[in-house]
């Protein structure tokens, strides 16, 4: 087996990197269909920091492409809250002219014709689908909500019924969060006649929601940002829900 590029060297950030083992070659004959290849799957997370640790994670070997991002993200997504199958692809090993391993674009459909077990593949963010890179930082309206904790259960406010007060633009960093959500809360509370509430000397805590058993975003089920996110850009621009999505905060 060639060698592959490691994570650590690889000058191009990466969200994760798979090994395969223990392989049963695929057998195909004018008699018989390609034969389901068997082994493992070792996917590796590498730290988006110094001061953090990589994530590994080890799962049967997928035979398509599309399991083999459902893997990735079941095993190693609690590390990456903002992944999901349509915001990440893979790409394949190989070396450029120089002789150094390099990440290039794969095609899905050719995954069993080009990927085989016992080689690597990295699995890097799809930007033009939301996650965000610089100045491909993709604009919208999130849907906010306000959540309030009692001493038995969060509650959130309601978001069924869209208006102007309820939505923000998608912020790219902790700081503009905050003050979009201050010019929210002073437009809400001038409409309402309410004290207004100062961001400064409360905590602020955000949230995103994930998808409830009828496969719709809900309230029901809220993940907060990682600690990383309130001091990282690049972990809060990962994060941050896309427009249209439901962005809840706290303040504490």
């Amino acid at each position: 087996m060639s060698q592959n590029p490691s994570v650590e060297n690889d000058s191009t950030p990466s969200l994760s990197t798979a090994t395969a083992t223990n392989v049963t070659s695929e057998v195909t004959t004018a008699d018989h269909a390609p034969q389901v290849r068997s082994g493992t799957l070792r996917f590796v997370l590498p730290a988006l920091k110094d001061s953090d640790e990589h994530r590994y994670g080890l799962v049967p070997y997928p035979n398509c492409y599309q399991d083999a991002l459902q893997s990735a993200i079941e095993v190693l997504g609690k590390y990456r809250p903002s992944m999901t199958t349509e915001n990440i692809i893979l790409r394949y090993s190989q070396k450029n002219r120089e002789g150094a391993f390099v990440w290039v674009d794969i095609l899905p459909a050719h995954w069993s014709q080009l990927v085989h077990p016992g080689e690597e593949v990295a699995i890097y963010p799809l930007y033009n689908t939301g996650v965000p890179s610089g100045p491909e930082f993709v604009r919208g309206h999130l849907l906010l909500t306000f959540g309030t904790r009692t001493r038995s259960r969060t509650a959130w406010s309601d978001v069924s019924q869209k208006h102007i007060n309820s939505e923000i633009d998608r912020p790219k960093s902790f700081k503009e969060a905050n003050r979009l959500i201050q010019i929210c809360i002073r437009e809400q509370s001038a409409n309402a006649g309410t004290t207004l509430v100062d961001l400064d000397t409360k905590k602020v805590r955000y949230y995103y929601f994930k998808k409830n058993a009828q496969g719709k975003e809900s309230t029901d089920l809220w993940v907060a940002f990682p600690p990383a996110a309130y001091q990282d850009d690049d972990v809060w621009r990962a994060c941050v829900p896309l427009p249209g999505s439901i962005f809840g905060f706290m303040l504490e």
